[in-house]
Protein backbone atom coordinates (compact mmCIF):
# COMPACT_ATOMS: atom_id res chain seq x y z
CA UNK A 1 0.00 0.00 0.00
CA UNK A 2 1.41 3.36 -1.07
CA UNK A 3 0.42 5.42 1.95
CA UNK A 4 1.85 8.63 0.52
CA UNK A 5 -0.86 8.48 -2.17
CA UNK A 6 -3.49 9.31 0.50
CA UNK A 7 -1.94 12.73 1.10
CA UNK A 8 -4.01 15.37 -0.72
CA UNK A 9 -1.26 17.99 -0.72
CA UNK A 10 -0.30 18.65 -4.33
CA UNK A 11 3.35 19.12 -5.37
CA UNK A 12 2.24 22.37 -7.03
CA UNK A 13 0.89 23.80 -3.76
CA UNK A 14 2.76 26.78 -2.38
CA UNK A 15 4.83 25.47 0.51
CA UNK A 16 6.08 27.28 3.58
CA UNK A 17 9.08 26.30 5.73
CA UNK A 18 8.54 24.65 9.11
CA UNK A 19 10.73 26.14 11.81
CA UNK A 20 11.91 23.23 13.96
CA UNK A 21 13.28 25.70 16.51
CA UNK A 22 9.88 27.32 17.08
CA UNK A 23 9.04 26.95 20.79
CA UNK A 24 5.34 27.72 20.36
CA UNK A 25 4.32 25.86 17.21
CA UNK A 26 5.35 22.24 16.82
CA UNK A 27 4.32 19.82 14.04
CA UNK A 28 1.54 17.59 15.37
CA UNK A 29 -1.31 15.35 14.25
CA UNK A 30 -4.81 16.80 14.36
CA UNK A 31 -7.81 14.64 13.48
CA UNK A 32 -11.26 15.93 12.50
CA UNK A 33 -14.48 13.91 12.65
CA UNK A 34 -17.01 14.80 9.94
CA UNK A 35 -20.78 14.37 10.04
CA UNK A 36 -20.48 11.72 7.30
CA UNK A 37 -18.34 9.34 9.39
CA UNK A 38 -15.15 10.41 7.66
CA UNK A 39 -11.93 10.98 9.53
CA UNK A 40 -9.69 13.81 8.30
CA UNK A 41 -6.13 13.17 9.43
CA UNK A 42 -3.88 16.20 9.22
CA UNK A 43 -0.24 16.74 9.94
CA UNK A 44 -0.62 20.25 11.27
CA UNK A 45 1.72 23.16 11.93
CA UNK A 46 0.97 26.58 13.41
CA UNK A 47 -2.54 27.91 12.78
CA UNK A 48 -3.18 27.02 9.14
CA UNK A 49 -0.28 24.88 7.97
CA UNK A 50 -0.63 21.20 6.98
CA UNK A 51 2.02 18.81 5.80
CA UNK A 52 -0.48 15.99 5.51
CA UNK A 53 -4.22 15.82 4.85
CA UNK A 54 -6.15 12.65 4.09
CA UNK A 55 -9.81 11.63 4.30
CA UNK A 56 -10.81 8.10 5.29
CA UNK A 57 -14.12 6.61 6.36
CA UNK A 58 -14.19 5.47 9.98
CA UNK A 59 -15.10 1.95 8.83
CA UNK A 60 -11.62 1.61 7.26
CA UNK A 61 -9.94 0.94 10.60
CA UNK A 62 -6.78 -0.70 9.26
CA UNK A 63 -6.28 2.09 6.76
CA UNK A 64 -6.65 4.74 9.45
CA UNK A 65 -4.16 2.98 11.70
CA UNK A 66 -1.64 2.59 8.90
CA UNK A 67 -1.95 6.24 7.88
CA UNK A 68 -1.67 7.47 11.46
CA UNK A 69 1.46 5.40 12.14
CA UNK A 70 2.97 6.56 8.86
CA UNK A 71 2.31 10.25 9.48
CA UNK A 72 3.59 9.94 13.05
CA UNK A 73 7.01 8.91 11.75
CA UNK A 74 7.35 11.69 9.18
CA UNK A 75 9.69 14.62 9.82
CA UNK A 76 8.17 17.49 7.84
CA UNK A 77 10.17 20.48 6.66
CA UNK A 78 7.45 22.31 4.69
CA UNK A 79 3.70 22.80 4.87
CA UNK A 80 0.84 24.00 2.68
CA UNK A 81 -2.15 26.16 3.63
CA UNK A 82 -5.02 23.99 4.87
CA UNK A 83 -7.57 26.16 3.06
CA UNK A 84 -6.04 25.25 -0.28
CA UNK A 85 -5.89 21.54 0.45
CA UNK A 86 -9.37 21.10 1.96
CA UNK A 87 -10.85 22.15 -1.39
CA UNK A 88 -9.80 18.78 -2.79
CA UNK A 89 -12.18 17.03 -0.41
CA UNK A 90 -15.98 17.00 -0.16
CA UNK A 91 -15.76 19.44 2.73
CA UNK A 92 -15.44 23.21 3.01
CA UNK A 93 -13.49 25.62 5.20
CA UNK A 94 -16.68 26.54 7.04
CA UNK A 95 -17.52 22.90 7.81
CA UNK A 96 -14.01 22.29 9.08
CA UNK A 97 -14.48 25.00 11.72
CA UNK A 98 -17.36 23.07 13.29
CA UNK A 99 -16.09 19.49 13.12
CA UNK A 100 -15.06 17.78 16.34
CA UNK A 101 -11.32 17.35 16.55
CA UNK A 102 -8.64 15.89 18.78
CA UNK A 103 -4.85 15.80 18.96
CA UNK A 104 -4.37 12.03 19.28
CA UNK A 105 -1.27 10.36 20.62
CA UNK A 106 -2.21 6.95 19.20
CA UNK A 107 -4.56 5.56 16.57
CA UNK A 108 -6.65 4.07 19.39
CA UNK A 109 -7.44 7.63 20.53
CA UNK A 110 -9.21 8.24 17.22
CA UNK A 111 -11.58 5.29 17.61
CA UNK A 112 -12.16 5.96 21.30
CA UNK A 113 -13.19 9.55 20.59
CA UNK A 114 -15.45 8.50 17.71
CA UNK A 115 -17.16 6.06 20.09
CA UNK A 116 -17.66 8.90 22.59
CA UNK A 117 -19.28 11.02 19.86
CA UNK A 118 -21.69 8.17 19.08
CA UNK A 119 -22.39 7.68 22.79
CA UNK A 120 -23.07 11.39 23.27
CA UNK A 121 -25.80 11.23 20.65
CA UNK A 122 -27.39 7.88 21.54
CA UNK A 123 -27.40 8.13 25.35
CA UNK A 124 -29.45 11.34 25.49
CA UNK A 125 -32.21 9.94 23.30
CA UNK A 126 -35.34 8.57 24.97
CA UNK A 127 -34.44 5.37 26.76
CA UNK A 128 -30.76 6.31 26.94
CA UNK A 129 -28.89 6.24 30.25
CA UNK A 130 -28.54 10.03 30.42
CA UNK A 131 -31.88 10.99 28.87
CA UNK A 132 -33.56 11.98 32.15
CA UNK A 133 -30.83 14.32 33.39
CA UNK A 134 -30.99 16.47 30.26
CA UNK A 135 -33.98 18.27 31.79
CA UNK A 136 -31.61 19.85 34.31
CA UNK A 137 -29.59 21.63 31.63
CA UNK A 138 -30.65 25.30 31.46
CA UNK A 139 -28.34 26.23 28.60
CA UNK A 140 -29.83 27.77 25.45
CA UNK A 141 -27.90 26.18 22.56
CA UNK A 142 -26.35 28.62 20.10
CA UNK A 143 -24.21 27.93 17.07
CA UNK A 144 -20.61 28.70 18.05
CA UNK A 145 -18.25 30.63 15.80
CA UNK A 146 -15.82 27.70 15.98
CA UNK A 147 -15.45 24.27 17.58
CA UNK A 148 -13.94 24.75 21.06
CA UNK A 149 -10.72 22.85 21.74
CA UNK A 150 -11.57 19.69 23.75
CA UNK A 151 -8.46 20.24 25.86
CA UNK A 152 -10.00 23.41 27.27
CA UNK A 153 -13.01 21.64 28.78
CA UNK A 154 -13.47 21.57 32.51
CA UNK A 155 -16.29 21.35 35.04
CA UNK A 156 -16.93 24.08 37.60
CA UNK A 157 -19.16 24.11 40.66
CA UNK A 158 -20.55 27.40 41.99
CA UNK A 159 -21.86 27.24 45.55
CA UNK A 160 -25.05 29.26 45.78
CA UNK A 161 -27.40 30.08 48.61
CA UNK A 162 -29.95 27.66 50.08
CA UNK A 163 -27.73 24.61 49.48
CA UNK A 164 -27.83 25.18 45.71
CA UNK A 165 -25.00 24.00 43.51
CA UNK A 166 -24.56 25.39 40.00
CA UNK A 167 -22.69 22.93 37.80
CA UNK A 168 -21.18 24.39 34.64
CA UNK A 169 -19.55 22.44 31.84
CA UNK A 170 -17.00 24.94 30.51
CA UNK A 171 -16.03 24.46 26.86
CA UNK A 172 -13.50 27.31 26.83
CA UNK A 173 -13.32 31.00 27.76
CA UNK A 174 -16.25 31.85 25.46
CA UNK A 175 -18.63 28.88 25.57
CA UNK A 176 -20.23 26.46 28.00
CA UNK A 177 -21.79 23.08 27.23
CA UNK A 178 -23.86 22.58 30.40
CA UNK A 179 -25.52 24.72 33.09
CA UNK A 180 -27.64 23.24 35.86
CA UNK A 181 -28.86 24.10 39.35
CA UNK A 182 -29.38 21.28 41.83
CA UNK A 183 -29.18 20.78 45.56
CA UNK A 184 -25.73 20.06 46.93
CA UNK A 185 -26.99 17.00 48.80
CA UNK A 186 -28.85 15.55 45.80
CA UNK A 187 -25.99 13.13 45.37
CA UNK A 188 -27.61 10.80 42.83
CA UNK A 189 -28.59 13.57 40.40
CA UNK A 190 -25.21 15.25 40.75
CA UNK A 191 -23.44 11.93 40.25
CA UNK A 192 -25.29 11.32 36.98
CA UNK A 193 -24.61 14.87 35.76
CA UNK A 194 -20.89 14.63 36.52
CA UNK A 195 -20.69 11.18 34.97
CA UNK A 196 -22.31 12.52 31.81
CA UNK A 197 -20.14 15.64 31.61
CA UNK A 198 -16.99 13.53 31.93
CA UNK A 199 -17.78 11.09 29.13
CA UNK A 200 -19.74 13.18 26.64
CA UNK A 201 -18.48 14.95 23.57
CA UNK A 202 -20.50 18.21 23.64
CA UNK A 203 -22.85 18.62 20.69
CA UNK A 204 -24.32 21.94 21.85
CA UNK A 205 -22.78 25.13 23.20
CA UNK A 206 -24.06 28.31 24.80
CA UNK A 207 -23.27 31.16 27.20
CA UNK A 208 -23.41 31.18 30.97
CA UNK A 209 -24.87 34.68 31.26
CA UNK A 210 -27.88 33.62 29.17
CA UNK A 211 -28.44 30.39 31.13
CA UNK A 212 -28.24 32.36 34.40
CA UNK A 213 -31.44 34.21 33.42
CA UNK A 214 -33.37 30.99 34.01
CA UNK A 215 -32.25 30.89 37.65
CA UNK A 216 -33.14 33.05 40.64
CA UNK A 217 -29.63 34.48 40.57
CA UNK A 218 -28.11 37.20 38.44
CA UNK A 219 -24.96 36.42 36.50
CA UNK A 220 -23.04 38.79 38.78
CA UNK A 221 -24.29 36.95 41.86
CA UNK A 222 -23.13 33.64 40.44
CA UNK A 223 -19.70 35.08 39.69
CA UNK A 224 -19.44 36.07 43.35
CA UNK A 225 -20.19 32.56 44.61
CA UNK A 226 -17.33 30.34 45.65
CA UNK A 227 -16.20 28.35 42.60
CA UNK A 228 -14.20 25.14 42.43
CA UNK A 229 -13.10 22.94 39.57
CA UNK A 230 -14.45 19.43 40.08
CA UNK A 231 -14.02 16.06 38.39
CA UNK A 232 -16.64 13.96 40.17
CA UNK A 233 -19.72 14.35 42.37
CA UNK A 234 -17.88 13.50 45.60
CA UNK A 235 -15.75 16.62 45.18
CA UNK A 236 -18.81 18.87 45.32
CA UNK A 237 -19.17 18.48 49.08
CA UNK A 238 -15.47 17.84 49.72
CA UNK A 239 -14.33 21.12 48.18
CA UNK A 240 -17.06 23.12 49.92
CA UNK A 241 -16.01 21.69 53.29
CA UNK A 242 -12.33 22.34 52.61
CA UNK A 243 -12.97 25.98 51.67
CA UNK A 244 -15.17 26.50 54.72
CA UNK A 245 -12.46 25.04 56.97
CA UNK A 246 -9.85 27.36 55.49
CA UNK A 247 -12.08 30.39 56.04
CA UNK A 248 -12.03 29.65 59.78
CA UNK A 249 -8.25 29.49 60.12
CA UNK A 250 -6.78 31.47 57.20
CA UNK A 251 -7.30 34.54 55.12
CA UNK A 252 -8.13 38.16 55.63
CA UNK A 253 -10.01 39.57 58.58
CA UNK A 254 -12.89 42.00 58.18
CA UNK A 255 -10.70 44.74 59.63
CA UNK A 256 -7.97 44.06 57.05
CA UNK A 257 -10.44 44.00 54.17
CA UNK A 258 -11.98 47.33 55.18
CA UNK A 259 -8.50 48.80 55.34
CA UNK A 260 -7.64 47.54 51.87
CA UNK A 261 -10.90 48.87 50.44
CA UNK A 262 -10.11 52.31 51.81
CA UNK A 263 -6.52 52.19 50.53
CA UNK A 264 -7.29 50.89 47.05
CA UNK A 265 -10.25 53.20 46.52
CA UNK A 266 -7.81 56.11 46.41
CA UNK A 267 -7.03 56.35 42.70
CA UNK A 268 -4.25 58.41 41.15
CA UNK A 269 -6.01 58.96 37.83
CA UNK A 270 -3.46 56.71 36.11
CA UNK A 271 -4.96 53.17 35.84
CA UNK A 272 -1.58 51.66 34.93
CA UNK A 273 0.07 53.13 37.99
CA UNK A 274 -2.89 52.14 40.20
CA UNK A 275 -2.63 48.53 39.10
CA UNK A 276 1.16 48.24 39.22
CA UNK A 277 1.19 49.74 42.71
CA UNK A 278 -1.33 47.16 43.94
CA UNK A 279 -0.54 44.18 41.68
CA UNK A 280 0.87 41.86 44.33
CA UNK A 281 -1.85 42.77 46.79
CA UNK A 282 -4.57 42.19 44.18
CA UNK A 283 -3.18 38.76 43.32
CA UNK A 284 -3.08 37.83 46.98
CA UNK A 285 -6.60 39.08 47.70
CA UNK A 286 -8.02 37.22 44.70
CA UNK A 287 -6.39 34.01 45.94
CA UNK A 288 -8.57 34.16 49.07
CA UNK A 289 -11.84 33.10 47.39
CA UNK A 290 -12.37 30.43 50.05
CA UNK A 291 -13.68 33.31 52.20
CA UNK A 292 -16.85 33.08 50.11
CA UNK A 293 -17.56 29.88 52.04
CA UNK A 294 -17.32 31.61 55.40
CA UNK A 295 -20.12 31.05 57.91
CA UNK A 296 -20.06 34.80 58.55
CA UNK A 297 -22.33 36.62 56.03
CA UNK A 298 -20.61 39.96 56.72
CA UNK A 299 -17.22 38.46 55.95
CA UNK A 300 -18.47 37.07 52.62
CA UNK A 301 -20.10 40.36 51.69
CA UNK A 302 -17.06 42.52 52.36
CA UNK A 303 -14.74 40.05 50.65
CA UNK A 304 -16.88 40.21 47.48
CA UNK A 305 -16.78 44.02 47.66
CA UNK A 306 -12.99 43.92 47.92
CA UNK A 307 -12.72 41.37 45.11
CA UNK A 308 -14.83 43.52 42.80
CA UNK A 309 -12.66 46.53 43.61
CA UNK A 310 -9.58 44.52 42.62
CA UNK A 311 -11.29 43.50 39.38
CA UNK A 312 -12.21 47.08 38.52
CA UNK A 313 -8.58 48.21 39.00
CA UNK A 314 -7.35 45.36 36.80
CA UNK A 315 -9.99 46.00 34.11
CA UNK A 316 -9.13 49.71 34.00
CA UNK A 317 -5.47 48.76 33.61
CA UNK A 318 -6.21 46.34 30.74
CA UNK A 319 -8.32 48.97 28.97
CA UNK A 320 -5.46 51.45 29.24
CA UNK A 321 -2.74 49.14 27.89
CA UNK A 322 -4.71 47.67 24.97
Amino acid sequence: MNLQSFNLIDPKDKLYPINKQDRIYKPHIKVFFTDHDDVIITGAYALQGVWWLSVTNISEADEIRNIFDYVLKLEPTECANIHSVIRRTNYTDDQLRYFYYILPQTADDIFEYYHRIELSILEIEKGGKYYEIQKYDLMDPQKPNYMPNPRDRLIKAYYGEDNNIIIVGVADNCYIYWFSVTKMDDTETNRMILEWLNICVPTKFGHGYIAAKKTKYTYEQIRNFYCAEIKNADEIIQKRKAANARSKTEGLTIKQMKSYIKKMSERSGDPVLDYKKNEQLINWIQSQTFLRCSDNPAEKEIYNELYELCSSIYNAYMTAVR
